[in-house]
């Protein structure tokens, strides 16, 4: 059996007990356990009538008291409270994970991309933006592309692309947006229709380019795939064409994001002043630390694979934030019952 109550009968609510004006304390009496009121409140609060406010919406004292509270007997109550924070200890244990990944993998490729793969290298040299392998050079990017070719690229001027010529359908249109972290996301995309299109066709990608945002986030970058050939590029993003004899896209993203000799550098480009914007020819003279072909694709997949175990915690964590969800959703509204421990009950008059 629930019974449906507010919480102003089995909690007292201040907003000045210890703390300042903008929070409310709980503070239980009778039959109610501390750690359900606990998952419990912000549920009922998302039913009650808020006021608007500057900064948000708010509840004050005596709506806090009114707010609907379905109640459970305290043995149920107490094993919901212990599902919960059962879920909420393996959330904290995944974050606690991806944090430590994260610290881990930024270390780990940034000696990869100043060192090289482990034991391969045993004497290094010193050069105008630090100390690299003995058997890398330093090249420009404007260096790594085709004989003649235009390596860098901005996209068209806002007047030839405007708010007015996106369709439902079409052509899609990378933007800072589209650029996540070590790929191009498919989602919220743009279009244009093939009229516009091949009226920009020279702000084509094909794969193995690379696309850098120029403005705002700069230094934000994903390397193009055989998925999104002949999409077009926005205003605010370059494209950097690479010859695939040179360099490959996806060394050259980690480089521009991760390697310390490289990240300076833009950082020094861009400075602190103004809108922070970095032009093509800027970028074209940036100075790289480049391996032979091969030894990119190995770091490569040195670094994919370290991203590919962080997107598995980050998708398990996606996972345990839904199963909390519903979990939450379901035991608290009663949809779902659990059975109590008799041991648990009040004991009967004989």
């Amino acid at each position: 059996m629930s019974f449906k109550l507010t919480i102003g009968r089995v909690a007292f609510a201040s907003v000045s007990l210890f703390t300042n004006e903008a929070i409310a304390a709980l503070v239980p009496f009778g039959a109610i356990d501390t750690e359900f009121l606990y998952y419990a409140a912000p549920t009922a609060a998302s039913l009650g009538v808020a006021d608007d406010a500057v900064k948000g919406k708010t509840l004050n004292k005596a709506k806090i008291r009114e707010l609907p509270l379905l109640l459970p007997p305290l043995p149920e109550q107490r094993k919901i409270a212990a599902i919960l924070s059962s879920v909420d200890e393996t959330i904290e244990k995944t974050e606690a994970v991806i944090a430590q990944l994260q610290v881990v993998k930024k270390a780990m490729m940034q000696e990869l991309l100043t060192r090289g793969m482990p034991g391969r290298h045993t004497r290094f040299k010193q050069t105008e933006i630090g100390e690299i392998p003995e058997g890398w050079s330093i090249v420009q990017i404007g260096d790594l592309g085709l004989p003649g070719a235009q390596v860098v690229r901005s996209g068209p001027f806002g007047s030839s692309l405007k708010t007015k010529d996106f369709l439902p359908a079409g052509t899609p249109v990378l933007t800072i947006q589209s650029l996540g972290e070590g790929r191009i996301l498919h989602d919220g995309l743009f279009y244009v229709g093939d009229r516009k299109a091949r009226e920009l066709s020279e702000y084509e990608v094909q794969e193995n380019d690379l696309v850098f945002s120029r403005v705002a986030d700069i230094g934000r970058c994903a390397a193009i795939s055989a998925d999104e050939v002949g999409w077009l590029i926005s205003s605010n993003l370059t494209r950097v064409r690479l010859s695939p004899d040179r360099a490959t896209a996806a060394f050259l993203m980690y480089l521009l994001t991760l390697s310390p000799l490289v990240v300076r550098q833009i950082e020094m480009l861009v400075g602190s002043g103004g809108r922070p914007v970095i032009t093509s020819s800027t970028l074209r003279d940036i100075r790289l630390p480049l391996p032979p072909l091969e030894e990119q694709w190995a770091i490569t997949e040195a670094c994919r694979a370290a991203d590919a175990r962080a997107e598995r915690e980050r998708q398990e964590m996606h996972r345990l934030l839904g199963l909390k969800s519903a979990l939450s959703s379901a035991l608290l509204s009663g949809d779902l019952r659990v059975a109590s421990d008799p041991s648990e009950e009040p004991a009967q008059p004989a």
